[in-house]
């Protein structure tokens, strides 16, 4: 489904009709779904968002669930949380053009995105610790919506399966199936000794929040959470801070490292993360392809799709037993 059509007027009569109170919006970019960015007359500040019309509403339940389970568990971490409106309610139904769609306000986490600051090692180290925080306090979280059939949930694998062939090349499908056939082969190896959990999965640069000094300080954005393999999380930030990179294996050991510090992973969790960044990254490729067809307005959908080409091209040619080695090195 396209991202949801709503104007910046709409915005702000959805504010003051839901939430009562007058405010200014401006318009913030989202891959599926509709962000706005709201201050009040009195200076406070959220974000307006407004869901694809594909999301299921319980999914949406399972993110509000998940932030008051966090908050509960380590009461100063910045994640977005969730405004009632003024009749009480978290998730405001609205229909439109023939759609329903689901609306939420939640607080507006301040700092600098992380795609937007130089990424030192101090920095990454401060990635995955920052990461590894937020797996502590998500750890004994469950939901039933958690198991749901999602593409970014890298222990899933139909979405690859099935729309590899809208990549453009043959050389590009056989990339894709490659580094599916490698994580699917390490996992079925080594399965007893990788742990599953509910995880955010989303730590990209676009969602990790920083101070002046660089040290995480916030995420955003829960959409992309759901039941996997407990090192997907670093993996996730991994792959996107080795794109655009001069020395990507220093760049995401750095991220593991910082992770491992603060969350232990097994020797063979530490040996599947570069096994699923390229996943990650294929996936990503996989799902620029698919939508760009459907919706070449968006410019946000193939953001990544370059970068990630490329790396998953030099990480064809490399040694990926030998990467996993030097990078359970490095972390351990």
């Amino acid at each position: 489904m396209p991202s949801p059509d709503f104007s910046l007027l709409d915005a702000t009569e959805i504010v003051q009709g839901y939430y009562g109170f007058p405010c200014t919006a401006e318009d913030l970019y989202s891959e599926r779904d509709r962000n706005f960015y709201i201050k009040s007359e009195n200076g406070r500040e959220y974000i307006l968002k407004i869901s694809n019309p594909a999301e299921d509403q319980s999914a949406l339940q399972m993110q509000i669930d998940c932030s008051g389970y966090i908050i509960n568990k380590d009461s100063n971490l910045n994640i977005p949380l969730t405004i009632k409106s003024t009749t009480g309610k978290n998730i405001i139904i609205m229909d439109k053009d023939g759609f329903t769609y689901y609306a939420r306000m939640v607080t507006y986490i301040p700092g600098i995105f992380l795609k937007d600051y130089n990424k030192s090692d101090v920095v990454l180290s401060s990635l995955g610790a920052f990461m590894a925080r937020i797996s502590r306090a998500m750890k004994g979280f469950e939901h039933p919506v958690a198991n749901r059939i999602f593409p970014w949930n890298l222990s899933q694998h139909d979405f690859i399966k099935h729309f590899n062939q809208e990549l453009k090349t043959e050389e590009e499908m056989e990339i894709v199936q490659f580094f599916l056939h490698q994580a699917q082969a390490y996992q079925m190896d080594n399965e007893k000794e990788i742990s599953w959990a509910v995880i955010h999965n989303d730590g990209n640069d676009h969602n990790i929040l920083v101070n002046e000094q660089g040290e995480a300080t916030g995420i955003i954005d829960f959409g992309d959470m759901g039941y996997s393999y407990q090192v997907a999380e670093p993996a996730v930030a991994m792959a996107y801070v080795a794109l655009d990179t001069s020395d990507p294996f220093n760049s995401m050991g750095q991220v593991l490292k910082g992770y491992h510090e603060s969350f232990q992973l097994s020797e063979k969790e530490l040996k599947f993360s570069i096994y699923l960044v390229c996943l990650r990254l294929s996936v990503s490729v996989t799902m620029s392809a698919y939508r760009k067809k459907l919706f070449p307005q968006n410019e946000y959908i193939t953001l990544s799709e370059a970068s990630a080409l490329e790396f998953l091209r030099y990480m064809r040619d490399q040694n990926l037993v030998q990467w996993s080695k030097e990078l359970y090195d490095l972390a351990r």
